[in-house]
């Protein structure tokens, strides 16, 4: 069985005295954070600002990936109707929600996006289970 290194960026804004998460839409009629492989050569860091670049907009720096939130778990998927092994590692990333975010490019992507306060993740993370279960970890770490 393949297996693939992704990662997965908890986008958080917590300028405003409230904390509120960037949630995308996917085009298979889901929510999620901004997530996707790391490309070899890549550190888990660069892959983090690489995809919430491309499919937010947003850039990040280095020092927004928040490393001591970072939770790995394994789950599997399919891809090309092939079964695969996904190592994914997760992590809170703090961005500003005052910056234009920018959905649509690609052949993969968003239609949408939302910034929403926790109760709202917790509703809207309800297609696959190891997203919600991802978040709230992640979420237990940093104290949200």
């Amino acid at each position: 069985m393949k297996e693939r290194r992704n990662v997965r960026a908890i986008l958080f804004d917590d300028s405003k005295g409230e904390i509120n998460f960037l949630l995308l839409y996917a085009r298979k009629e889901y929510w999620q954070f901004p997530q996707g492989g790391v490309d070899k050569g890549e550190t888990e860091v660069d892959a983090v600002q690489r995809e919430v670049m491309e499919e937010t907009g947003l850039r990040i720096w280095k020092r927004d990936v928040l490393k001591k939130s970072k939770v790995d778990t394994i789950y599997f998927a399919e891809r090309d109707r092939e079964p695969i092994k996904v190592l994914l590692s997760a992590y809170a990333v703090k961005v500003n929600s005052d910056k234009d975010v920018v959905i649509g490019r690609g052949g993969d992507a968003h239609q949408d996006y939302q910034w929403v306060k926790l109760d709202r993740v917790l509703k809207l993370l309800t297609k696959y289970p190891e997203q919600l279960k991802i978040f709230k970890k992640v979420a237990e770490l940093m104290d949200f």
